[in-house]
């Protein structure tokens, strides 16, 4: 098994005709990757072989295959012959899950046991993270896009067993200054569902769906797994 933050370790240096090649170890591929400039530095273009296999990368964009080649590579000592599809691509030379299986570059882990409890120990290290209500001193204005429709859904009905928990727990977010009574009509009326927690008490969940559709969002860029770990 492969546990590593650092990305270059995620690559494997092959021996193909007398020259060390980095590849790429790359688990989500279903076949071998070689570039075509690699086919030409190594003055292989004779041994492709034509086929009409194809590649569809994970955002549905179809690669130029010109064929296939099987080359012996040596991989920690050892000779293995590989099949590679050969593209007219600027990416990285890449070994697929097959092949990275078959040359025990990773192995699959069934279990995985813990010494201690990591969920308890992030929590305790990250203590402020977790107390309050999580507001910030700010109001955030929703901007929405140009001729929305208002929508004012009709209300659902609740079981009576539920009605009570419901207005206690309604009344404690407008304690805490989470939600304003309104008392007038509004042309935006969302719906809500009642999930029970374990203590019995419901937790009010909002159901916007009819306003999401009309919402300008910001484009913030969501962080790797890699960048995150590269800040720690």
């Amino acid at each position: 098994m492969i546990l590593s933050n650092n990305v270059d370790f995620w690559e494997e240096k092959i021996k193909i005709h007398d020259r060390i090649i980095y590849f790429k170890l790359d688990t989500g591929a279903q076949c071998n990757v070689l570039p075509l400039r690699w086919i030409q530095i190594l003055r292989l273009e004779e041994n492709v072989i034509q086929s009409d296999q194809k590649i569809i990368t994970y955002r549905g964009n179809e690669l130029n295959v010109l064929g296939y080649i099987i080359l012996n590579c040596n991989v920690r000592g050892k000779d293995f012959n590989i099949k590679f599809l050969v593209a007219d691509v600027s990416s990285k030379l890449i070994i697929g899950l097959d092949a990275c299986v078959k040359l025990n570059l990773i192995a699959k882990v069934n279990t995985i046991e813990l010494k201690e409890n990591l969920k308890c120990k992030f929590v305790e290290e990250n203590k402020s993270l977790f107390e309050g209500t999580g507001s910030e001193p700010f109001d955030y204005k929703i901007v929405l896009k140009q001729n929305y429709t208002p929508l004012a859904s009709s209300c659902r009905r609740l079981p009576n067993i539920v009605k009570d928990k419901l207005k206690i727990a309604l009344k404690n977010l407008e304690e805490r200054g989470i939600i304003q009574k309104v008392n007038e009509p509004t042309e935006w009326v969302n719906n809500f569902v009642c999930v029970e927690k374990n203590d019995g008490s419901i937790r009010i969940c909002l159901d916007p769906r009819h306003l999401n559709k009309y919402i300008c969002l910001d484009q913030y860029p969501i962080p790797t797994q890699e960048e995150i770990a590269n800040l720690s």
